[in-house]
């Protein structure tokens, strides 16, 4: 009964990085290859940033939220902490938002 975890990984982690990298390879399913830990806190941000900043024009809440979490995402995608699909998603939501913002501020739409 006192094997019934695997805690090697915690065991050897010296730093804070180090509990984080195991819990998201605590996370990690079979066919997707990446933890959900890193990428949840990821969008959880999104959403406390776009709430924190709805106070203003939620457009320009939503353009800025999702550049931000852009930049984060690549930094982690460098660590090879999150898939490149959110890269890709916070990508396009950065340009649907600003192309949006950029048509509605020129009377376009």
């Amino acid at each position: 009964m006192a094997d019934l975890y695997n805690m090697t990984c915690i065991k050897a982690a010296e730093t804070v990085v180090d509990v984080v990298l195991c819990a998201n390879e605590a996370t990690t399913r079979g066919e997707i290859g990446y933890g959900i830990l890193v990428p949840g806190f990821l969008i959880a941000i999104f959403f406390v940033m776009l709430m924190a900043l709805k106070k203003d024009d939620i457009l320009e809440s939503l353009v800025a939220s999702s550049t931000i979490c852009l930049i984060l995402s690549m930094f982690l995608r460098m660590a090879d902490l999150v898939p490149m699909m959110m890269v890709l998603g916070f990508a396009a939501l950065t340009l649907g938002s600003v192309g949006y913002m950029v048509m509605t501020k020129s009377g376009r739409i």
